[in-house]
């Protein structure tokens, strides 16, 4: 298993030789907590992607198509309440992007259409 270090500290192992890779991928924090799992194609971020809290808590749930976010995303916070879900477009915000407060209340929803 390959392993590399991005320009933001987080730790990348792949199963190909390459990193990032064509595959599937786990990303880490340095001290080799899991933060994110998804595959790669072409050297770009690709499909469904899942990112994670050191506590190993769900944080973000997403695609990417050709390396950008890309379709709907959610966000929760480490308690595991929603905090924020919305729409990319190929890296950019479209549509209904709808903020909770931790007891559940939508607090902020915008259209970014």
């Amino acid at each position: 298993m390959e392993t590399s270090t991005s320009e933001f500290g987080v730790i990348m192992k792949s199963n190909e030789q390459d990193v990032p890779a064509d595959g599937e991928s786990t990303e880490t924090f340095s001290d080799g907590t899991v933060s994110g799992r998804g595959e790669y194609r072409a050297g770009r971020k690709t499909g469904d992607w899942t990112y994670y809290y050191r506590s190993g808590a769900t944080k973000g749930i997403g695609s990417h198509f050709e390396g950008e976010m890309d379709g709907a995303w959610r966000w929760w916070r480490e308690d595991g309440s929603l905090m924020r879900t919305g729409h990319f477009a190929r890296g950019v915000q479209t549509g209904i992007w709808e903020t909770w407060d931790a007891e559940g209340q939508i607090v902020s929803s915008k259209d970014l259409t």
